[in-house]
């Protein structure tokens, strides 16, 4: 798949998968193998301006990755007539977005993996400002792992560095234009009406665990309805890393007992 937008036909129920800002679909390719394999059909959006230059993504903004789900979601409507949305980081933020305003009956379930609501680095909420000094941040993450002498990604498992398809620094402006993102889908989350699940490592050094327990506490849904785990080993990418196994079966069992 190479990082790109990809559709595999099975069954009528259908998954929507949705991959981070500056990323790829090859970080939820795994994961969309795995439900096709269990008889789900899936489709892995590639967000506007990923996967091709940064100077792509620097020309975009959250509203138009939005509309890079929007279209995806009703391209795989025609084809299953039961949804589970999943999106990793700022794509969890999108699919909380794509719950609220779609309405869907089809949509039968929500699954946020690292849902990007507060960021660790104090320094993103200077971005308004710092955009204005420099275009893109080369990402840093060797405080974190001081044995690399690149640590670009917040991946705990070597092997899953060396597969991964993600911009290596990010444009300021995409970042400002996640935050106002998350402004909007904070006001909107007490209007999710659907089963969710949301699954954070503690070991995040990208968004902070809190935004998961955030989201939870803020679903206005009965507590039969909503699930919240934390994974113990990975860091941000939990479908790529150490607890991807956990991680995998953890969705299945909350889709099979939405149908």
């Amino acid at each position: 798949m190479k990082g790109n937008r990809f559709f595999k036909k099975k069954s009528n129920k259908g998954c929507l998968l949705i991959h981070g800002l500056s990323s790829s679909t090859q970080e939820i390719e795994e994961l969309a193998h795995y439900l096709y394999s269990k008889g789900y059909t899936v489709l892995a959006t590639l967000l506007k301006g990923h996967n091709t230059s940064i100077k792509d993504l620097y020309k975009t903004t959250w509203k138009d990755w939005y509309s890079s789900i929007e279209k995806d979601f009703n391209f795989l409507s025609k084809y299953c007539n039961k949804i589970y949305v999943i999106g990793l980081s700022i794509g969890a933020t999108l699919s909380m977005h794509l719950i609220v305003n779609k309405k869907a009956s089809k949509i039968k379930g929500l699954i946020l993996l690292a849902p990007a609501i507060f960021y660790t680095s104090p320094l993103v909420k200077l971005t308004p400002i710092l955009k204005y000094i420099k275009k893109y941040s080369v990402k840093d993450y060797s405080k974190y792992y001081p044995e690399r002498k690149e640590a670009f990604f917040d991946i705990v498992d070597e092997k899953a560095l060396k597969d991964r398809i993600a911009y290596k620094k990010i444009p300021l402006s995409s970042i400002e234009s996640a935050l106002n993102l998350i402004k909007t889908v904070k006001k909107e989350i007490k209007y999710i009406k659907v089963p969710t699940l949301i699954i954070h490592s503690k070991k995040d050094h990208t968004i902070k665990p809190e935004s998961s327990k955030y989201i939870y506490d803020n679903l206005n849904i009965d507590k039969e309805e909503k699930k919240i785990i934390y994974t113990e080993n990975s860091g941000h990418v939990i479908i790529t890393d150490l607890d991807k196994k956990e991680v995998f079966k953890e969705i299945l069992d909350f889709i099979k007992k939405r149908k």
